[in-house]
């Protein structure tokens, strides 16, 4: 197969790349990012999942531009991608994404690595159920504050402890309770984090680490620095009262145990 020529000078990459799926919830800041990274790397099918639109206040810190505004950020990210890769496969999914999955969503093909980049834990603990009954990886990213720290954290069905083995935690968070939604929206997710500030630099600092992650997860990357037992990564892209040094990576032990994945996983 001839190699296209927007990959030409990441020829490898696109021959590792253009059979594998990457299916990215939430196509936010962190979501799109990603995408765009997955689109100018060679990967041939991307799923995009978000129900929200794009708004102006999402402008400083994504990709989109003012003539998307008031589009869904599924059909705004899909035309971006094609501009890039016209001849990816791009699917886009605009419903709730609990309901989705509820209601038996699969993968539809193997070679998929799910990419988990809301800021809802009942959503992502959803990704992290669907990774381990689909035994496809999974890649969790989020960010801390204003965007001055980021989050990793990857699984491997199998082999790794679970989000949920690592952030359960989060399943007893408050709810956010100067939103009035919750009084009349039954679809309202009490576990889903208010917005922060931050710069979009420093979410491209996060997700470029990320990314790289992504790569070793599809086996296009470099695998030597994961054990799969240190699966959390803390990287400082902004925090200078932070312990970590500034542009730091800390990786970070994460121990199984956890009733999601004590069934569905072996050790």
């Amino acid at each position: 197969m001839a190699i296209p020529a927007v990959f030409s000078r990441n020829p490898d990459e696109w021959r590792a790349l253009h059979d594998k799926h990457f299916m990215i919830v939430g196509n936010g800041s962190i979501g799109g990012a990603l995408a765009l990274m997955a689109a100018r790397s060679g990967v041939g099918q991307i799923s995009l999942f978000d129900n929200s639109a794009v708004k102006e206040e999402n402008l400083g810190r994504t990709f989109y531009g003012l003539a998307t505004v008031g589009k869904l950020k599924v059909h705004a990210l899909k035309d971006l991608i094609l501009e890039v890769n016209p001849q990816a496969v791009v699917s886009t999914y605009s419903g709730d994404f609990r309901k989705l999955i509820h209601e038996g969503f699969v993968p539809n093909r193997a070679n998929t690595l799910l990419v988990g980049a809301t800021d809802s834990f009942a959503c992502q603990s959803l990704i992290n159920v669907l990774s381990l009954e689909t035994d496809n990886p999974a890649l969790f990213v989020s960010c801390w504050g204003a965007a001055t720290v980021g989050e990793i954290l990857y699984v491997k069905p199998g082999q790794t402890p679970c989000y949920n083995c690592y952030a359960d935690f989060r399943h007893t968070a408050e709810e956010i309770v100067d939103d009035s939604q919750k009084y009349f929206d039954p679809d309202f997710d009490s576990t889903r984090t208010a917005s922060q500030p931050g710069l979009w630099s420093n979410v491209l600092i996060i997700c470029g680490f990320a990314f790289q992650i992504a790569l070793a997860l599809v086996g296009n990357g470099a695998t030597g620095s994961m054990d799969d037992t240190h699966i959390l990564f803390i990287v400082n892209a902004g925090d200078f009262n932070s312990n970590l040094p500034f542009w730091a990576v800390s990786k970070g032990l994460v121990r199984r145990g956890c009733a999601v994945c004590e069934e569905a996983t072996h050790v």
